[in-house]
Formats: structure tokens, C-alpha cells, sequence
């Protein structure tokens, strides 16, 4: 990319992400990652998500979800975006239990992060 005169940032490398999980080429958009990775990039939320999208769009829901875990251990929470493509998924599997896990889990996260309680007397 740099050779093209392309600079590296998130969002170049989330456009090509985004195109390459479009296409079905999973593989391809993890290796690019990597590759980026090596060169000092790091996926954020974005990246993240249109990784698990692709995954549940090709029918590896089960891949999305260790994508899940991956995204949790580099500090990342997962967002309705996440979430959604998660349960969509799930749903089409028939994980109706797991679908409404994550349901549960995507709830009690949003509230606990968004809301808060102030006491009034």
C-alpha cells in the first residue's frame, strides 16, 4: 500500500477489510490483517466488526465468535453492531439458546456502560 502511495490508517485498512469480507474471501481479509500487523497496524472496533459481519455473512458463526474473543482480549466491547451480526447468525443456525445469551449479554452491557441510576430524594 505504501509503495502505491496509499497511506496506511484504520480507515484504508477497514475499507479494504470491508471489501474483501463483502467478496466471501474471509481468509483473505484475516491474512491481510495479519500482514498489516505486522507492520505495525492494529485492528480498533471497526476492524473487529467487519470481521465478525463477514464471518456470520459466509456462515462461519462459530469463527465470528472466537473473533469475538480475540476482539475482548485486545480491550475491545463489543457494540450493537457486533452483536447484532452475532445474533443474526446464531438465529440462522437455530442457536436460539446462545442467540439469546448474547441477546441477554448485549443488554445488560449496553445498560451497565450508557445508563446509570441517580438516587433522588
Amino acid at each position: 500500500m505504501v509503495v502505491a502511495g496509499c497511506p496506511v490508517t484504520n480507515v484504508t485498512i477497514n475499507v479494504l477489510v470491508h471489501g474483501v469480507c463483502k467478496e466471501g474471501k474471509i481468509k483473505a481479509a484475516l491474512n491481510f490483517i495479519q500482514e498489516m500487523s505486522n507492520e505495525g497496524f492494529y485492528p480498533n472496533q471497526l476492524t473487529f466488526n467487519k470481521l465478525v459481519n463477514g464471518l456470520y455473512k459466509a456462515g462461519h458463526v462459530k469463527h465470528a465468535l472466537e473473533i469475538l474473543d480475540v476482539m475482548l482480549q485486545e480491550g475491545f466491547d463489543p457494540d450493537i453492531c457486533t452483536y447484532n451480526s452475532l445474533i443474526s447468525g446464531l438465529c440462522k443456525l437455530g442457536e436460539i439458546e446462545e442467540a439469546m445469551e448474547n441477546l441477554n449479554q448485549m443488554i445488560e452491557g449496553l445498560f451497565t456502560k450508557h445508563c446509570y441510576v441517580k438516587y433522588i430524594d
